[in-house]
């Protein structure tokens, strides 16, 4: 069984930039302890809102709400990552692709560079 603990407090302290392009994905950051990992879940896909508010029976306080969709999928390229890790990270890897990724750092921060996200990406820290 693989377990991980959600860590909403610590990407703020992580401080994760994202630097190029410019862009807003969700950002979740997990971290497994048991395998000495830190998981970072990258996901991005450009919404519309289509037909307006609708009134559904589970929206929130009984008001309409809006629907989002998703039409296409467009990949983003060249996303230049900046981490702050709490851990010395020795290795960094793409999941499920096990693809290793090259990284520079420094006594406080790693940099990588995402080469591409259909999606959702899986960027994995190992540290010992």
């Amino acid at each position: 069984m693989i377990s991980a603990e959600p860590m909403k407090d610590k990407v703020n302290s992580f401080r994760t930039l994202l630097l190029q392009p410019a862009i807003s994905p969700r950002i979740s950051l997990m971290h497994q302890p048991q395998d000495k990992r830190y998981i970072l879940h990258i996901l991005y896909a450009e919404k519309s809102n289509r037909g307006g508010n609708l009134d559904l029976p589970a929206a929130k306080n009984g008001k309409a709400v809006a629907i989002e969709v998703i039409d296409e999928i467009i990949p983003l390229h060249d996303i230049n990552i900046r981490l702050r890790p709490e851990k010395g990270i020795n290795k960094i890897t793409l999941e499920p692709q096990n693809m290793p990724v090259e990284y520079q750092s420094n006594s406080r921060n790693i940099e990588f560079k995402l080469e591409k996200n259909d999606c959702h990406q899986m960027v994995v820290l190992h540290y010992d």
